[in-house]
C-alpha cells in the first residue's frame, strides 16, 4: 500500500529532523575548536616556560583530526538537507492522475530498494527509508 500524498509529506517532515541533526554536529565542532584554541595556548605557555610539549602536541593532532572529521560530517549533512528539500519540493507539486515510471527521477532520489517477502524498503538518497507493504 502506497502512502497518500499528505501522509508522505507528514512522514517526510517527521524524518527530516531525524535525518539531519546539524545542530549537534555544529555544537561538537564548536567544542573541538574551543579545545584546539586552548591547547594551542597551553603549548605556547609550555614552550615559553621550557616544559615538554609532546603530550600537548599529540592532543593538538587528535583535535585537528576530529575537527576535520566533523567538518566532513557537516558538509554531508548540508548535502543531505539539500536532497531532502529537493524531494520535499517535488512531492509538494500537485500529483498527476497517472503515475509513470521516470528513470531520471528514480536515479535522482532513490539510493536502493530492498525487496523482502512481505514488504519493500525504499531508501532515498536523503537517508529516509519508506516501507511499502501490501
Amino acid at each position: 500500500m502506497f502512502l497518500a500524498h499528505d501522509d508522505t509529506m507528514h512522514v517526510l517532515a517527521q524524518n527530516l529532523e531525524k535525518a539531519i541533526d546539524t545542530a549537534s554536529v555544529q555544537k561538537k565542532l564548536e567544542t573541538v575548536r574551543t579545545e584546539l584554541a586552548q591547547t594551542q595556548q597551553n603549548i605556547l605557555q609550555a614552550a615559553q616556560s621550557g616544559e615538554d610539549i609532546e603530550a600537548l602536541a599529540e592532543k593538538l593532532d587528535i583535535l585537528k583530526r576530529r575537527e576535520t572529521h566533523l567538518e566532513g560530517e557537516a558538509v554531508q549533512q548540508k548535502q543531505k538537507a539539500a536532497r531532502i528539500r529537493e524531494m520535499k519540493d517535488y512531492l509538494a507539486q500537485p500529483a498527476a492522475s497517472e503515475v509513470a515510471y521516470d528513470e531520471k527521477l528514480v536515479r535522482k532520489f532513490i539510493e536502493k530498494i530492498t525487496v523482502y517477502d512481505d514488504r519493500c524498503v525504499v531508501r532515498f538518497k536523503s537517508g529516509v527509508d519508506v516501507t511499502v507493504t501490501g
